[in-house]
């Protein structure tokens, strides 16, 4: 770099432009410009989640799950997990292994029929 290609470092330090404060507070909490009416909620989106009928298509559809379990334990779910992969034996996926695991524990409480 020669030195008629350096600048003062205080030419790079501009003012900043001035913010409206109610748009930067719009920004910050996501506030729409332009607050729209509300549609009226559905009975059925009041009603509690785990009160929600359970049918064939809920079943099927599949939600995050994020839960602490000790160190060890997620290592031996991993390793059976990879080993009946290797093996070709089902269940295989760690899903599927939490998923078969969970479903007996839910029934004998009484959580599913």
């Amino acid at each position: 770099m020669s030195p008629k290609d350096r600048r003062p470092l205080t030419e790079g330090l501009k003012p900043e432009p001035e913010v409206d404060p109610k748009t930067a507070r719009e920004f910050v909490f996501q506030q729409p410009k332009q607050k729209a009416p509300a549609p009226e909620p559905k009975p059925a989106a009041q009603a509690p989640l785990a009160a929600a009928p359970v049918n064939a298509s809920a079943q099927s559809t599949l939600v995050a799950l994020t839960a602490r379990i000790p160190a060890e334990k997620f290592q031996a779910l991993k390793r059976a997990s990879f080993e009946r992969q290797l093996q070709g034996i089902e269940p295989s996926s760690m899903q599927d292994i939490v998923e078969e695991a969970l479903t007996p524990w839910l029934r004998k409480h009484g959580y599913m029929p």
